[in-house]
């Protein structure tokens, strides 16, 4: 029973090492993530494969559609870009927009014998499908112009079936960014999970040696682990969210230390750093430090999930006397 008490306990504190790590991860990259504006930029350059196809010259349809007012509206501010557009949104903004351009186009400035300038517009088609027919007919070819053309073919000459229709396809696109954007932050948060796991030495022989050889410790560890619980992490929206999450990090990073949990560099003597076989010591550190950036890009929620099973388990049985 000891035998299984002692393994659980390492378990619950490695895990809950893991946990709080990951939850550092988190917090580092969502503070990364607001200060380079990740989201909003990607969604931008998602919406700018599509509008602005090498083929379309002289014509910036993304810059068009960002200024509408329809989508300035959404913005916090001048320099924040919107993270989010919704399929309606997008479809209304991109029509008008195709529609408008078309209209200025046929706008023009005529010179009276009086020397005045007079604006002459050519009538357009009241009915708002004929209307956009002659707006993207009048597009350069591209792919966006064969896109329109084939959900204005299938609309069965209502405006309401197109702009559906856009809706729909653009959740879809959506879809697949969204995709792409996990992979794209996956990737990203490896490279600052290995940063982070070299900063703080979250070195995965080293913890797991310690919490193994040191049956004490990992008891501490886990009582601890009880009484934490999982910190939420939200899309930071605005500065007093960013300072709240600076906070937050270096609370986690104090409750390491305050456990005495085997991270960090205060344990590593320089005679380990300066023996004999100084390559064999930084190849298995940053081995270390490679597997557990892997662990700690499974995610907060993983860990802090993976947390609660084990301490409930820890907490059914019989309690280990310390």
């Amino acid at each position: 029973m000891t035998s299984l008490s002692t393994y659980l306990n390492f378990l619950i504190a490695l895990v809950f090492i893991l946990a709080i790590g990951s939850n550092i991860l988190s917090i580092t990259y969502e503070i990364f993530a607001y200060y380079v504006k990740q989201r909003a930029g990607f969604l931008k350059k998602a919406i700018q494969d599509v509008l602005n196809d090498p083929l379309i010259k002289d014509i910036n349809l993304t810059e068009l559609f960002y200024n509408h007012p329809q989508i300035d509206i959404t913005k916090k501010s001048y320099r924040h870009l919107p993270q989010y557009i919704s399929s309606q949104n997008f479809a209304q903004t991109l029509t008008d927009v195709i529609c408008r351009r078309y209209e200025i186009k046929l706008t023009k400035i005529v010179h009276t014998d009086v020397g005045e300038g007079k604006i002459v517009k050519q009538a357009m088609p009241v009915d708002q499908l004929e209307k956009f027919k002659l707006a993207v007919d009048d597009l350069p070819y591209s792919d966006l112009k064969i896109l329109l053309n084939g959900f204005i073919r299938n609309s069965e000459q209502k405006i309401d079936i197109v702009l559906s229709t856009i809706e729909t396809w653009f959740t879809e696109y959506m879809n697949r960014v969204t995709g792409w954007y996990k992979v794209l932050v996956q990737k990203r948060m490896f490279i600052l999970a290995l940063v982070l796991a070299a900063i703080f030495n979250f070195d995965m022989f080293h913890i797991t040696h310690t919490l193994l050889s040191d049956k004490e410790l990992s008891a501490q560890i886990a009582n601890q682990a009880e009484k934490g619980h999982e910190i939420k992490i939200d899309t930071l929206k605005s500065i007093d969210q960013l300072k709240q999450a600076l906070t937050t990090r270096d609370s986690l990073v104090s409750s390491l230390y305050e456990v005495h949990a085997p991270v960090g560099w205060q344990d590593i003597s320089l005679e380990q750093r300066n023996a004999k076989n100084i390559s064999g010591f930084w190849f298995w550190k940053i081995s270390g430090w490679l597997i557990c950036a892997v662990a700690l890009s499974f995610g907060a929620p993983f860990w802090f999930d993976l947390l609660s099973k084990l301490v409930n388990l820890r907490k059914a049985g019989i309690k280990p006397v310390n």
